[in-house]
């Protein structure tokens, strides 16, 4: 019976040509000691280390179902060694089946800026309406936006119901403007004509009611969207996602860091 590799009895020794084999109280490990060390994560999710990497070993004992270039590597927790699988690219750098294209990212902030940037243009305070413009913005359909960053990933944002629902009623309101504008024209051309139907002239008191009503639905439905962001400014919004932002690509700079330095680690060798 193979004695169980701990910390204490294993050792690494290096040969002349260095080849660096793993060993146990003097001997050589196997495959089947090193099938027995636990599979924990060497790599926390912050891209931190959660303990002392030994190096690699150039064998698959999982037949490993994900296919995606790896390493299994040898490590110390405590007093305890463990094995780990690690993948050569991090997930966030493997989108789309290729390599290098990087995943977007969601976060809360992101849904709560594009809220805060529908209602600066409902204000006026943005010309650049921030959701797709449709004749009507349905919240069965939620609108998801991507924002685009300065850290090489993109921002998942989605819009609220109450957003959505002020949208709407900003293209209604608008719809409903440019009508009687046009009803007003076609009276103004030929005010006294009698190619001019009354009914046509009666239309521009219903436009006219119907501007009213959706002037006051508008202003219902941002002061929905005010309850729900507060009273927070946009651009507190847009620091606080800013600095979510920044952290993120921090981490995503820690796991491909610590990746590049686990890559420059032995491989240990063990017996068959």
């Amino acid at each position: 019976m193979p004695k169980q590799l701990t910390v204490h009895n294993a050792t690494i020794a290096t040969a002349a040509v260095e080849i660096k084999t793993l060993t146990i109280s003097g001997k050589q490990v196997t495959l089947a000691v090193f099938r027995q060390l636990r599979e924990e994560a060497l790599i926390a999710e912050d891209g931190t280390l959660n303990g002392i990497p030994w190096g690699y070993v150039n064998y698959h004992p999982d037949k490993c179902a994900d296919h995606r270039p790896h390493r299994h590597y040898v490590w110390q927790g405590g007093d305890e060694l463990l094995r780990s699988n690690i993948v050569r690219v991090p997930q966030f750098d493997f989108a789309y089946g290729r390599e290098g294209a990087s995943q977007s990212f969601s976060v809360e902030d992101a849904d709560l800026v594009l809220n805060g940037r529908v209602r600066e243009w409902l204000y006026g305070r943005r010309d650049t309406a921030p959701l797709i413009r449709r004749n009507e913005y349905s919240s069965a359909h939620k609108q998801e936006r991507t924002l685009a960053t300065r850290f090489g990933f993109t921002v998942e944002a989605i819009a609220s119901d109450a957003a959505l629902k002020a949208a709407s009623k900003k293209v209604e309101l608008d719809n409903s403007q440019e009508s009687l504008d046009q009803a007003k024209a076609r009276v103004a051309n030929k005010p006294d004509s009698l190619d001019t139907p009354p009914w046509r002239r009666d239309d521009l008191t219903g436009y006219q009611n119907r501007v009213v009503e959706n002037t006051a639905a508008l202003a219902e439905a941002i002061a929905e969207l005010d309850a729900e962001i507060g009273d927070v400014p946009q651009a507190e919004l847009e620091a606080a996602l800013a600095a979510v932002l920044q952290a993120e690509a921090d981490r995503r700079q820690r796991h491909r860091d610590v990746r590049e330095a686990l890559d420059a680690l032995p491989q240990l060798f063990i017996a068959v």
